[in-house]
């Protein structure tokens, strides 16, 4: 009996070790779907005054929410945030931050779903961003935005996350 102990421990530790590596080899290959679920907004740069040129109206379909990248002046290529376009047939413009209010993750839109998730905590808005179900406090939040010679100008705003009511910070 002796020898077999050995034997089951040896295969026991070897089990446990190629059990181990196959968690790490599934993490390592998810890591950056599980990433873009993480609270980023350290990463985002503070509110500006400016307002930035994100392209000629035509560009964007009504009713089909357009993540936009914006480029922030003196902001890291990695902080740049993105917002969300939703034009309408009658030419009414909404954009909105894609932090979830919640807790500061990036929400996704779906168009399976017509409207937005935040993988995070399952926070779901709909496509005009308004609030459906999870815990966020509030709707996905507006930025201030204007049309210039027909194209889409808009002021990133950071918004502090957790509460009802949409405060800058």
């Amino acid at each position: 009996m002796r020898r077999r102990e050995p034997r089951e421990a040896r295969r026991r530790f070897a089990r446990r070790m190629i059990g181990g590596l196959a968690t790490l080899a599934a993490l390592a290959l998810g890591w950056p779907r599980l990433r873009r679920w993480l609270p980023d907004a350290d990463l985002l740069p503070p509110g500006s005054e400016q307002f930035i040129d994100v392209g000629p109206l035509q560009g964007f379909m009504a009713g089909q929410p357009t993540a936009v990248h914006l480029t922030l002046p003196d902001a890291p290529a990695r902080a740049r945030p993105v917002v969300f376009v939703l034009g309408s047939p009658e030419g009414a413009w909404r954009v909105f931050s894609s932090v979830c209010p919640h807790r500061a993750c990036v929400v996704e839109y779906r168009a399976e779903e017509a409207g937005f998730r935040c993988g995070c905590h399952d926070s779901r808005f709909d496509a005009a961003g308004r609030r459906q179900s999870g815990p966020a406090p509030r709707d996905l939040d507006p930025l201030p935005h204007r049309v210039e010679a027909g194209r889409l100008l808009v002021q990133w705003k950071r918004y502090r996350p957790g509460t009802p009511e949409s405060v800058e910070g």
